[in-house]
C-alpha cells in the first residue's frame, strides 16, 4: 500500500514536470492558463502529503534541506546569471543590474535562463515554517489559523501598489504552507484519491473550467486574481492529477517500466533548474535554421521537437551529473559509474 502509495506521488511530480516544460515551450494561451494555474501547487501539495518528521533536530533537518534546495539555487542560479552577463553586455549597467538582483536577492523576478529557481527557497522557506508550526503547535485549531493568516499574508503582501518587496521568493513560500497543509489533509483522507472515474473525468472537466474564472495565475509573480478560487483551484486540479496518477500506478508495470515513470519524479530538481536555459539554447538554434525573428512564432513541429529535446537533454544531464565531482551543486552525494546489481 505504502509503495503504491508513493510511486503515485512520483508519477504527479512527473506529470507535474512534464506540464511545467510543456508550459515554457510554448503551446498556445489556453494551455498556458491552465497549467499556471496549478502546476506549482500541485509539488507544494506533495510535499505537504510526503512531509514526515524524521528523528532529527529541527536545524539539522533545515541543514539538510538546504543542501538540497539552496544550494543547487545558489550554483546554478550564478551560473546562468553569469551566461545571461557575458551574452548581454550591450544593453546596459541598469539591465545588468537588474539581472543580479533578480539573483542575489529576487529571484521572483525570475533570473534569466531560470526563471523556475524561485521555487527552490520559496520550497525551504514554505518547509521551515511548516515544519515549524508542526512541531510548536500541538492544538490543530490554533495551527490552522496560523497557517490561514501566513497564506493570507503571503497574498496580502503580493506585489503591493508601493512598499517593500520581499527577498527569496518569500511571498510564494508564505502562500505555499497552506497547500501543504492541504497535502497533510489528503494524506489523512486519502480515499479521496480513489475516485470512481466517472467523478475523476468530472473533476477534470471541473479544474478546465475553473482554470479560465481565474485567469493569469503566476505563483512566481505572486498574480492570484480571485484568492479563494486561487486555492481552489490549485486543490481540486491536483486532486484530478492526482487521481489519474493512483491509476497509473495501480497498473501492473516490469521493473524497467516503474524506474522510467518515477525517473522525472527523483530528477525533478534537475529539470527545474536547467529546462528554460535548455529552451533557450534549442529555440536559438531552431530561430537560426529558419531564418526567424525574436518575435516570430516558432511553428508548432518544431515546439514539439524543442519540448523533446528538452526532456532527453535533462535525462541525459541527470544520468552524468550525480557521477561527477560537481554532483554536489544538486545536492546529491556521487554516485559510482556503475550501478550495482540489485537484490
Amino acid at each position: 500500500m505504502a509503495q503504491n502509495r508513493y510511486r503515485d506521488v512520483d508519477i504527479l511530480k512527473s506529470i507535474g514536470i512534464f506540464l511545467m516544460v510543456f508550459n515554457h515551450v510554448g503551446f498556445g494561451d489556453n494551455w498556458h492558463q491552465y497549467i499556471q494555474s496549478f502546476h506549482m501547487p500541485l509539488f507544494f501539495i506533495a510535499s505537504g502529503y510526503l512531509w514526515r518528521w524524521k528523528d532529527e533536530a529541527f536545524l539539522e533537518k533545515e541543514k539538510r534541506k538546504a543542501k538540497g534546495l539552496l544550494v543547487p539555487y545558489v550554483v546554478f542560479g550564478l551560473l546562468l546569471t553569469v551566461i545571461w552577463t557575458l551574452l548581454r553586455l550591450d544593453r546596459g549597467r541598469e539591465f545588468l543590474v537588474d539581472g543580479w538582483l533578480a539573483y542575489l536577492l529576487y529571484p521572483t523576478r525570475a533570473i534569466r535562463f531560470g526563471g523556475p529557481l524561485w521555487f527552490l527557497p520559496a520550497m525551504f522557506f514554505a518547509d521551515m515554517i511548516y515544519s515549524f508550526l508542526r512541531l510548536k503547535i500541538r492544538d490543530d485549531r490554533i495551527r490552522l489559523a496560523l497557517i490561514l493568516l501566513i497564506a493570507l499574508a503571503g497574498c496580502i503582501f503580493s506585489r503591493p501598489p508601493e512598499g517593500p518587496e520581499l527577498v527569496y521568493a518569500i511571498e510564494p513560500a508564505l502562500v505555499a504552507v497552506l497547500f501543504m497543509y492541504f497535502g497533510e489533509l489528503i494524506r489523512k483522507h486519502d480515499q479521496i484519491l480513489h475516485l470512481p472515474l466517472p467523478v475523476t473525468i468530472l473533476l477534470f472537466v471541473v479544474a478546465w473550467k475553473l482554470s479560465f474564472v481565474n485567469p493569469t495565475i503566476d505563483m512566481r509573480t505572486s498574480r492570484y486574481c480571485i484568492v479563494p478560487l486561487f486555492f481552489l483551484n490549485g486543490l481540486v486540479e491536483t486532486l484530478a492529477w492526482w487521481n489519474l496518477s493512483v491509476r497509473i500506478a495501480d497498473l501492473p508495470m516490469s521493473r524497467r517500466m516503474d524506474r522510467l515513470v518515477t525517473y522525472l519524479s527523483r530528477n525533478s530538481i534537475l529539470y527545474l533548474l536547467l529546462n528554460r536555459a535548455y529552451i533557450t539554447f534549442y529555440e536559438f538554434l531552431v530561430r537560426r535554421h529558419l531564418s526567424i525573428t525574436a518575435e516570430d512564432m516558432i511553428p508548432l513541429p518544431y515546439r514539439v521537437l524543442i519540448f523533446i529535446l528538452v526532456i532527453l537533454t535533462c535525462a541525459l544531464t541527470a544520468e552524468i551529473l550525480p557521477r561527477t565531482p560537481l554532483s554536489w551543486t544538486i545536492g546529491k552525494k556521487r554516485q559510482p559509474l556503475k550501478k550495482t546489481a540489485e537484490a
